[in-house]
Protein backbone atom coordinates (compact mmCIF):
# COMPACT_ATOMS: atom_id res chain seq x y z
CA UNK A 1 0.00 0.00 0.00
CA UNK A 2 1.23 3.44 -0.91
CA UNK A 3 0.11 6.87 0.24
CA UNK A 4 -2.43 8.29 -2.19
CA UNK A 5 -4.04 11.69 -2.69
CA UNK A 6 -7.55 12.34 -3.97
CA UNK A 7 -8.00 16.05 -4.70
CA UNK A 8 -11.50 15.58 -6.08
CA UNK A 9 -13.82 12.59 -5.73
CA UNK A 10 -16.62 12.48 -8.27
CA UNK A 11 -19.66 10.42 -7.34
CA UNK A 12 -22.39 9.93 -9.93
CA UNK A 13 -26.06 9.74 -9.01
CA UNK A 14 -26.29 6.04 -9.90
CA UNK A 15 -23.23 5.18 -7.80
CA UNK A 16 -24.53 7.22 -4.87
CA UNK A 17 -27.86 5.38 -5.07
CA UNK A 18 -26.09 1.99 -5.30
CA UNK A 19 -23.87 2.49 -2.23
CA UNK A 20 -26.81 3.81 -0.24
CA UNK A 21 -29.07 0.92 -1.24
CA UNK A 22 -26.43 -1.77 -0.61
CA UNK A 23 -24.64 -0.36 2.45
CA UNK A 24 -26.70 2.62 3.74
CA UNK A 25 -23.66 4.83 3.05
CA UNK A 26 -24.16 8.33 1.69
CA UNK A 27 -21.96 9.95 -0.91
CA UNK A 28 -21.27 12.74 1.61
CA UNK A 29 -19.84 10.25 4.12
CA UNK A 30 -17.51 8.73 1.53
CA UNK A 31 -16.36 12.11 0.23
CA UNK A 32 -15.63 13.31 3.79
CA UNK A 33 -13.34 10.31 4.41
CA UNK A 34 -11.49 10.34 1.06
CA UNK A 35 -11.46 13.75 -0.64
CA UNK A 36 -8.45 15.90 0.36
CA UNK A 37 -7.58 13.57 3.26
CA UNK A 38 -3.88 13.14 4.04
CA UNK A 39 -2.45 9.73 4.84
CA UNK A 40 -4.79 7.58 2.75
CA UNK A 41 -3.35 4.22 1.74
CA UNK A 42 -4.14 2.51 -1.52
CA UNK A 43 -2.86 0.46 -4.42
CA UNK A 44 -3.55 0.13 -8.12
CA UNK A 45 -5.30 -2.97 -9.34
CA UNK A 46 -6.11 -4.25 -12.83
CA UNK A 47 -9.61 -5.67 -13.22
CA UNK A 48 -10.19 -7.86 -16.31
CA UNK A 49 -13.48 -6.11 -17.18
CA UNK A 50 -13.13 -2.63 -15.69
CA UNK A 51 -9.44 -1.91 -16.21
CA UNK A 52 -7.12 0.02 -13.91
CA UNK A 53 -8.56 1.10 -10.59
CA UNK A 54 -7.31 2.50 -7.31
CA UNK A 55 -8.28 0.55 -4.22
CA UNK A 56 -8.27 2.73 -1.08
CA UNK A 57 -8.47 1.33 2.43
CA UNK A 58 -10.05 3.71 4.92
CA UNK A 59 -12.26 3.79 7.98
CA UNK A 60 -15.97 4.59 7.76
CA UNK A 61 -18.07 4.79 10.93
CA UNK A 62 -15.21 3.16 12.80
CA UNK A 63 -15.22 0.11 10.49
CA UNK A 64 -12.62 -0.88 7.88
CA UNK A 65 -13.81 -0.01 4.38
CA UNK A 66 -12.59 -0.20 0.80
CA UNK A 67 -13.29 2.32 -1.96
CA UNK A 68 -12.84 1.48 -5.63
CA UNK A 69 -11.85 4.52 -7.69
CA UNK A 70 -11.33 5.01 -11.41
CA UNK A 71 -9.15 7.72 -12.93
CA UNK A 72 -11.30 10.63 -14.14
CA UNK A 73 -8.55 11.55 -16.64
CA UNK A 74 -8.65 15.18 -15.52
CA UNK A 75 -5.80 17.32 -16.91
CA UNK A 76 -4.80 18.44 -13.41
CA UNK A 77 -4.64 14.84 -12.12
CA UNK A 78 -5.68 13.47 -8.71
CA UNK A 79 -9.35 13.45 -9.76
CA UNK A 80 -11.13 10.13 -9.37
CA UNK A 81 -14.58 8.65 -10.01
CA UNK A 82 -16.05 6.46 -7.29
CA UNK A 83 -16.94 2.97 -8.48
CA UNK A 84 -18.06 1.45 -5.21
CA UNK A 85 -17.57 1.24 -1.46
CA UNK A 86 -17.52 -1.90 0.68
CA UNK A 87 -17.21 -2.60 4.37
CA UNK A 88 -14.35 -5.04 4.82
CA UNK A 89 -14.19 -7.99 7.15
CA UNK A 90 -11.21 -8.23 9.47
CA UNK A 91 -8.63 -5.58 10.32
CA UNK A 92 -7.88 -2.32 8.59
Amino acid sequence: MEKVWVAELRIGAMTAAKIYAKHSVSDHEVRAEIECVEGLRGSMDEHPEHGARLMIQFTLRGKPALAVLFDAKHPMGDVWNLGSVYFRRGGA
